[in-house]
C-alpha cells in the first residue's frame, strides 16, 4: 500500500474541507476575474469566456510571442503553460490578488520590449 500517498491525499482533503468548499470557490472566482480585468489593458485577446458562469478557473491568452513571455514568466517563478499561441493561466485557492498583480506586471513589462 501506498502510506505516503495515502497521507498526502489526506492532508490534501481536510485542506480543502477546513478552507471550505464554498469559500474555496468564491475566492478562485474572484482572483480569476481579478486577472481577467487586469489582462484586458494589455489588449491580448482572452479565450476564456469572460461570463463567470461559463468558465472554470483557467485564463487562456492568445500571444503573438509565447516562447518568450513564458520564459519570462518562469524565470520569475510564475507557473504558466505554453500551448502553440497561448499562455494558460490556473489560479487556484493558494493564490494571491498579490500574486496575479505580479504576473500582469512581468506579462506588460515582456510585452514592451
Amino acid at each position: 500500500m501506498n502510506f505516503l500517498g495515502v497521507a498526502g491525499l489526506h492532508a490534501s482533503v481536510s485542506t480543502l474541507f477546513d478552507v471550505g468548499i464554498e469559500d474555496i470557490e468564491a475566492h478562485v472566482r474572484s482572483v480569476t476575474q481579478h486577472l481577467i480585468e487586469r489582462v484586458r489593458p494589455l489588449d491580448l485577446p482572452i479565450v476564456t469566456p469572460e461570463d463567470p458562469h461559463a468558465r472554470a478557473a483557467i485564463v487562456i491568452l492568445r500571444v503573438s510571442d509565447g516562447p518568450r513571455l513564458f520564459e519570462t514568466l518562469k524565470v520569475n517563478n510564475i507557473q504558466v503553460s505554453l500551448r502553440e499561441e497561448y499562455i494558460r493561466i490556473s489560479p487556484h485557492f493558494y493564490n494571491t490578488i498579490e500574486e496575479i498583480d505580479q504576473t500582469m506586471e512581468l506579462l506588460h513589462a515582456a510585452l514592451n520590449r
